[in-house]
């Protein structure tokens, strides 16, 4: 028969304890590994480097003469009260972040003595520079002055002279030397306009004549009767 043999509490007691310990062991390193692993993400997601902002430029010049560049130009989101997202500096060069540069833009440009610009613009579509040409008001609206004489070269005061091109728009009267004055018609210099005089007592009434803007000043002759 088989001796049986009587375990000892005490080593018992020991190895457990050394179990227990390995075991503890183990999960602390486990513990410290997994937290190292998701502190290594946090600081790399923390450390990248953020997405370059893509900057919209442009640069606004005088149409008439390029090498004019329109300073203190301000731009601004097209729409009625929006504040301007950037200036003109010296050069005529404004820029921008852009939030969506695959959406459309629509903006507006504005300056004392040039026209209102507006730019529809896909900014990615759009390399480098974007130039902006502004029209000088001077080119869109024109001034002209003329005289009114009878058949012997003598002023004719307070005649009526009109533009036929623009009914609206008041008429002037010759003054005591017979000259008239049209300002900031809505014309360019170089294009045609009609001049209608009517002056009472002289014919014909009312005359009529077509001049060019920017040319000779127009001598209107009339001759007494009714």
């Amino acid at each position: 028969m088989a001796k049986k043999v009587k375990n000892d509490p005490g080593l018992e007691a020991a190895d457990l304890t050394s179990r227990r310990t390995l075991i503890g062991g183990i999960i602390a390193a486990v513990v410290t590994v997994a937290g190292g692993v998701t502190v290594a993400i946090i600081n790399k997601g923390c450390n990248a480097a953020p997405s370059p902002t893509q900057m919209f430029t442009g640069r606004v010049f005088n149409k008439n003469n390029p090498s004019e560049k329109v300073r203190n130009a301000q731009v601004s989101m097209e729409g009625e009260g929006v504040p301007p997202l950037a200036t003109t500096d010296s050069e005529g060069i404004f820029s921008f972040p852009l939030g969506d540069p695959n959406k459309e833009i629509r903006l507006r440009i504005e300056v004392s003595g040039y026209e209102p610009y507006d730019l529809r613009v896909v900014p990615a579509r759009n390399h480098g520079t974007q130039p902006i040409p502004l029209t000088p008001k001077t080119d869109t609206k024109a001034d002209l002055s003329g005289t009114v004489l009878d058949e012997h070269d003598q002023p004719i005061p307070g005649a009526k002279v009109t533009l036929e091109d623009f009914p609206g728009m008041p008429a002037v009267t010759t003054s005591t030397d017979g000259v008239f004055n049209l300002r900031e018609i809505p014309r360019k210099y170089g294009e045609g306009v009609r001049v209608r005089v009517v002056a009472e007592g002289y014919r014909p009434n009312p005359y009529t004549e077509d001049v060019v803007l920017g040319k000779a000043p127009p001598r209107v002759k009339l001759r007494k009767g009714k």
